[in-house]
């Protein structure tokens, strides 16, 4: 099946149907009301019969399913692709007309193919390829499109990639390989392109492996990259742990932690280089720091700066706290820590001298201060220099920290051995009122009956695992696999008449 794949695909999605179908209970339609709704609803459809026995499109269930995206090669045009193993052609055959109208069937590399402005549909013996056009497409798009996959050679396909195969062996639930170079052209992701290395070659990818557990949904994230980048990405920025000490200011409680070990030097003239290439704005802002900031108000050079930086930073967010402004206007701030590790308390001291109505704390060990309504503390305290708008937060920095930690919490151990670490809270009901409220309406225009679903997860902790990264997301699913309790959860709001 992997021959009608082509390399350079922007993503291609495996999908291990046995070991879905048996974690989500597909089998038993009486679980899900949601799928007799589907078959009353499309049962004068020509593929509508199938949906109660899907094996009945010919389709072989028991082996890995795959979509993928790719753009025609000569016009550029996106299609959506399926392919999977066929153990018969004969309902092909006999439906496949009706399902397109108005369309044209011929032989195309031995392939039968019938296709229209929007969809095709190839087949042979042994498999079926469907291609959909994401815009309304002139007929001979489709065709030459599916003439473009059903003729590629192995080498310009995924039929031998080794990496690729070596993925699709770990035998993930879901397998999503993306294709880093194409990715970077996306108008999503050009505008920050800057933040990913720049890439010499084309044979770079990122493959995530996705299992559904009892209780988690876990992701193992492999950056494969060829082996003249592999050494410029993975192997010069990141720490081989993180010094923790900076943590033990963050309460075990905390809504969002990012957490990071950086060899400061290479990093930042990785981005600097990086932003020069693509973002002129920013690498002026970035040269006006060195030459401003650094050389004219610190008097240090860039070099200097850097060597002071100790390369541990981390950022919690903790909760909300109210603010009274003018004409007792109420309004409320989240509340945040930042700590980064120094090597030189000189250099601190000095940048804090250049900061313009900056005045002692009555217990002397930081600084506070006010920039209009708000407060802000500043401080160092045994090689962390910390920042914050919570006075609450910095007297814990100055009393060595708090008895129960984010480190003492169910994912402290991952904080500790990884250089790089983001935790979220994901449930909601455990954010303050205002934060709740904002979040509820930003997200009911876009996710239908959203106060439904905000009780469904738990905690996601993401972390570095020598080259690759790995995500676990926790629900509140009571033992049960998380694939089974999410389309149950999706099954009973749609029973409700709460979102279809």
């Amino acid at each position: 099946m992997l021959k009608v794949i082509p390399k350079d695909a922007l993503f291609v999605v495996s999908m291990n149907t046995p070991s879905l179908i048996q974690k989500s209970e597909i089998y038993d339609s009486d679980q899900y009301q949601i799928a007799n709704f589907f078959v009353q609803e499309f049962g004068q459809h020509p593929l509508g019969n199938t949906l109660e026995s899907p094996q009945d499109i010919g389709i072989n269930v028991f082996e890995n399913l795959y979509a993928y995206g790719i753009k025609n090669t000569i016009t550029g045009t996106p299609f959506l692709c399926f392919t999977a193993e066929l153990d018969k052609t004969a309902f092909l055959e006999e439906k496949v007309a009706t399902f397109l109208q108005h369309s044209y069937s011929e032989k195309v590399n031995d392939w039968d193919v019938i296709y229209n402005g929007q969809w095709g549909i190839a087949w042979n013996d042994a498999q079926v390829l469907v291609v959909r056009s994401e815009h309304p497409t002139i007929s001979i798009d489709i065709k030459h499109t599916l003439e473009q996959l059903t003729s590629l050679e192995d080498t310009e396909s995924h039929y031998n990639s080794e990496d690729f195969i070596t993925k699709l062996n770990e035998k993930a639930d879901l397998g999503i390989w993306l294709n880093i170079n194409q990715a970077k052209s996306l108008p999503l992701l050009s505008e920050y392109s800057y933040l990913i290395p720049k890439l010499r070659q084309d044979d770079n990818n990122i493959h995530f492996n996705v299992n559904f557990e009892k209780d988690q949904i876990n992701t193992d994230i492999a950056i494969l990259l060829s082996e003249e980048d592999k050494e410029a990405v993975l192997g010069s920025y990141f720490k081989k742990t993180s010094n923790t000490k900076a943590l033990q200011n963050v309460p075990e409680d905390a809504l969002f932690v990012v957490n990071t070990a950086v060899e400061p030097k290479p990093y930042y003239n990785h981005l600097k280089e990086s932003v020069s290439q693509v973002d002129s704005v920013k690498a002026a802002q970035i040269d006006f720091f060195e030459r401003f900031w650094l050389g004219y108000k610190a008097k240090v050079s860039t070099d200097e700066f850097l060597e002071a930086l100790g390369g541990e930073l981390t950022i919690a967010v903790t909760g909300e706290q109210k603010l009274i402004g003018r004409h007792n206007k109420i309004s409320y701030q989240p509340k945040f820590l930042a700590e980064t590790s120094m090597n030189d308390l000189k250099l601190f001291n000095n940048f804090l001298k250049k900061i313009p109505y900056l005045r002692r704390s009555k217990s002397g060990n930081y600084y506070e201060w006010n920039f209009l309504s708000w407060n802000f503390y500043l401080g160092m305290h045994k090689g962390i220099a910390s920042f914050s708008n919570d006075r609450e937060a910095m007297n814990t920095v100055d009393n060595e920290g708090l008895e129960k930690s984010i480190l003492d919490g169910a994912y402290g151990s991952y904080f500790s051995s990884s250089p790089f670490t983001i935790y979220l809270d994901l449930n909601v009901n455990n954010y303050p009122a205002s934060l709740k409220d904002n979040l509820t309406k930003n997200f009911s225009n876009y996710i239908p009956n959203y106060e439904a679903h905000t009780s469904v997860f738990d905690k996601m902790i993401m972390y570095k695992d020598g080259e690759d990264q790995k995500v676990k997301v926790s629900l509140h699913s009571e033992g049960e696999n998380s694939l089974h309790f999410l389309l149950k959860h999706l099954d009973k709001v749609y029973s409700e008449q709460l979102i279809l």
